[in-house]
């Protein structure tokens, strides 16, 4: 018998990536835009979407410089942004 267990890969919107570092979405636009942030993914002309995986892969390897940083599902302030 196969296991058919699938990874299951989860994007987030621009708005709610900007939501849950409360800043502006087009702030979250100019963070990726400048290579601050994880590049999203393209799934039509204007849509976009981020991966939580790539994310919380970038926010660890931020935490290892700088205390002030901790991954999305801990990010309640401000002290959570990229910089």
């Amino acid at each position: 018998m196969q296991n058919n267990t699938a990874e299951v890969e989860i994007l987030l919107e621009p708005r709610a990536l900007a939501r849950m570092f409360r800043v502006s979405e087009r702030t979250v636009r100019r963070w990726w835009q400048s290579g601050q942030f994880p590049a999203p993914l393209r799934c039509g002309r204007r849509c976009l979407r981020f991966r939580l995986k790539d994310i919380n892969d970038y926010l660890s390897k931020k935490e290892n410089h700088d205390d002030t940083f901790t991954r999305i599902p801990e990010a309640r302030n401000r002290a959570a942004l990229p910089r």
